[in-house]
């Protein structure tokens, strides 16, 4: 006899207990019929279990894991518009007088993004960094890494091609709003890391002391604020915020390597550059190395537009 048909039946007695009582239920056939009721509920649910299961067993891939895996790892078509519309407010605000000093943050950041790929190149070959800056010396360098060992051919070239690429990789992660809370977390973790491990010992350095103590608090509070607001942020505001960041590092990226073609034929500034450094050891003139690097940043970031907020891409994926 199943477990229904059990139930039925102490239901049968409740009734005939009921009746035979002149119409007036006992306490204890109250409590029994409750007590049936939650049997008959709890049997209910655990054959419903049980359908379910089998039910997921028999698919290869649930509708639930699908929809999970789409949403993490499809790009979000939504992201698009605001994307160009970004863009094209970096580049309009770019040429408002007195909005340069809104925009040092993000200045500072794009610094230290390309002060910290000067930095991890040294040591990947196997040299040594004993200093790092992110702010200006007064001769012209927005910072400087001081650095012995490794490949000068790589190091020298990581400031300018290292932001570039990292510029493009924060736009190909800026399609995931999933993601970027986490992003912005990492990024303000590893700007924390690299504020101690780079900028910090450079405060042993009494000719940068000064330059020291202030890049120490601009790499603070750039991972302070990036690691606040991916604690804080809405999903969709924190995803604006790294879209803006990921164009502005994109574009700036580009307008750092254009100055220095003036500088490279001596009609602008003075001092050594990344373009003169690679002169000096390997005898291209720094124009040349200058023209190279926004060949290949321009290249990088067409090839990443293309395979993430390009026109096509949005046509096919809005069908």
């Amino acid at each position: 006899m199943d477990d229904s048909k059990k139930i039925d039946q102490r239901r049968s007695r409740g009734a005939k207990g009921f009746k035979e009582s002149g119409g007036k239920q006992s306490p204890e056939f109250k409590i029994a019929d409750q007590a049936t009721d939650l049997v008959k509920d709890e049997v209910q649910v655990q054959y419903r279990l049980a359908a379910l299961e089998r039910e997921l067993l028999l698919r290869p891939e649930s509708t639930l894991a699908k929809d999970i895996s789409s949403s993490d790892e499809e790009p979000d078509r939504h992201t698009f518009p605001w994307f160009w519309v970004i863009v094209a407010f970096s580049i309009l605000i770019s040429n408002v007088p007195g909005v340069s000093l809104l925009l040092t943050p993000i200045n500072q950041f794009v610094t230290m993004v390309h002060e910290m790929s000067h930095a991890l190149a040294t040591i990947i070959t196997g040299g040594q960094v004993h200093s790092m800056t992110i702010v200006s010396d007064g001769a012209g360098h927005g910072g400087i890494t001081n650095s012995s060992g490794g490949l000068g051919f790589i190091i020298s070239q990581a400031g300018y091609l290292g932001t570039a690429m990292f510029g493009c990789l924060l736009v190909y992660l800026s399609q995931f709003p999933r993601l970027s809370r986490n992003v912005l977390m990492a990024l303000g973790s590893a700007i924390i890391c690299g504020t101690i491990f780079f900028i910090l010992p450079s405060l042993l350095d009494f000719d940068i002391f000064f330059q020291a103590v202030f890049s120490l608090v601009w790499g603070l509070a750039l991972g302070g604020g990036l690691i606040w607001a991916s604690l804080r942020l809405k999903p969709k505001i924190a995803n604006l915020v790294l879209l803006f960041i990921a164009v502005q590092t994109a574009l700036n990226s580009l307008t750092l390597i254009w100055v220095l073609v003036p500088h490279s034929l001596g009609l602008a500034g003075a001092g050594f550059s990344d373009a003169t450094n690679m002169q000096a050891h390997f005898f291209l003139p720094a124009i040349f190395w200058a023209f190279l690097w926004i060949a290949l940043s321009v290249s990088m970031l067409l090839f990443t537009l293309k395979h993430t907020y390009g026109t096509f891409k949005l046509v096919s994926r809005q069908k």
